[in-house]
Parts: C-alpha cells; structure tokens; sequence
C-alpha cells in the first residue's frame, strides 16, 4: 500500500519486500505469445530480444567476468531458454524483463 490507502500501482500486495516492477511491463504479453506458439511467436520473441538486449547483455559481461565472447554466448544461450521454457513464465510472480533476466543468470551456469 501506498499513502492513503491507494495501492502502489509499481508493488502489488503480493510482491516480496524489497521487490520493485515495472507497472505493466510489455514483455510479460510478448512472452505468453511465445508460450502459446501462435503463428506470431518468432515476432513476439524477436520483441522480447529488442527489450530486453542491452540488459541482458550487461549482465550476461558481469557473470562472465567482461569476456565478451563468452557473454555472447551466454545471451544466445538465454534466449534460447526463453523460447524452450516461456510457458514457464509466472506473470504473477515476477515481470517479464526479470523473468528474461533470470535466464541469462541460469544460462550463465
């Protein structure tokens, strides 16, 4: 709750302490297109990547210790487990771009 009352549109109710989203995060509709495999699923993918590169991308450095390559690799990894595993994806729990994220961090091993 925020002030007065009024529910904080950026933390619902269910939210873990500590734990920020995004309102309305745009990534959470592509992922359930990619989930269903609707004949628009390489799109809704190829959108999630537009989103959610340069973040990943920077995280994907960090864990490999800024080789380049590897965090290269890592991305195509995590992308990949987007693709196998979005029906995974909890909309309740988590936004999408966090849910992506976590991705890259398993991918990275």
């Amino acid at each position: 709750m925020s002030v007065a009352g009024v529910p904080d549109p950026v933390r619902p109710e269910s939210a873990e302490p500590g734990l920020v989203e995004p309102a309305g995060d745009p990534v959470d509709a592509r992922l359930a297109r990619v989930a269903a495999r609707r004949e628009d699923a390489r799109t809704a993918l190829a959108e999630v990547v537009d989103a959610t590169l340069a973040r990943c991308h920077r995280a994907a450095l960090l864990l490999s210790g800024g080789d380049t390559e590897r965090a290269e690799s890592v991305v195509r990894a995590a992308y990949r487990r987007v693709w196998d595993h979005a029906a995974d994806f909890a909309p309740g729990r988590f936004s999408g771009s966090t849910w992506v994220l976590s991705q890259v961090r398993l991918a990275a091993g």
